[in-house]
């Protein structure tokens, strides 16, 4: 099974052509996942963007997400992810706490590929195979 990190999905919004060709990799997935933590990403940046009109880009985004099954966090996942912080934390490879989230919420739900341009930080996470595009 794999989850779709924020990158992919902010990728896939703004059209990149790079994007297209992991898609065509993933079309024969039974299922594609994404994480509550990327929703709020994607929704984050949908609000400060000035330029947008709010209303009609967040009926899109709620279209868009749809398509996918988004798994939330819940206690396992916040656990696992906090573990996983403290550990990268005192090995001095720390990342970015919501990628830690997005890592926890994979793990708890056997989860184990991510889709991801952010290589570098998801492949400090044991147990979670990192494909890129």
């Amino acid at each position: 099974m794999k989850l779709l990190d924020s990158t992919f999905l902010i990728d896939l919004l703004k059209n990149k052509k790079e994007v297209h060709g992991k898609l065509d990799e993933l079309e024969n997935e039974r299922a594609l996942f994404i994480s509550s933590i990327s929703v709020y990403e994607l929704a984050l940046g949908i609000q400060l963007d000035k330029n947008l009109n709010h209303v009609k880009k967040f009926s899109e985004f709620l279209k868009f997400i749809a398509a996918f099954e988004v798994l939330n966090l819940d206690v396992d996942s916040a656990i696992i992810a906090g573990k996983l912080k403290g550990d990268l934390i005192r090995k001095g490879k720390e990342i970015d706490t919501r990628d830690c989230l997005i890592a926890g919420t994979a793990l708890t739900n056997k989860i184990d590929t991510i889709i991801t341009r952010n290589k570098k930080h998801f492949e400090r996470v044991k147990g979670l195979k990192v494909e890129s595009y």
